[in-house]
């Protein structure tokens, strides 16, 4: 899956800004929603992050950043 980088947020913020509320191993799933309950992460990044994270299970935030091509 190609990362759509054309609107893509300050993504490594972001992944900063949640990777203490994550337990790893973390689905796709977990990621997306620690994201969406950070108030002070807008929509468009929430959104960015949910549509261009691929499927699967991440072993840390570095798997993380690599599967969105960072």
């Amino acid at each position: 899956m190609d990362v759509d980088d054309s609107s893509m947020p300050n993504i490594e913020q972001i992944l900063e800004s949640i990777k203490d509320r994550i337990v790893f191993p973390a689905a796709k799933e977990r990621i997306v929603e620690a994201a969406g309950k950070t108030p002070s992460m807008a929509d468009e990044a929430k959104d960015w992050l949910a549509n261009n994270l691929p499927d699967g299970m991440y072993e840390s935030i570095e798997e993380v950043k690599d599967a969105l091509g960072m």
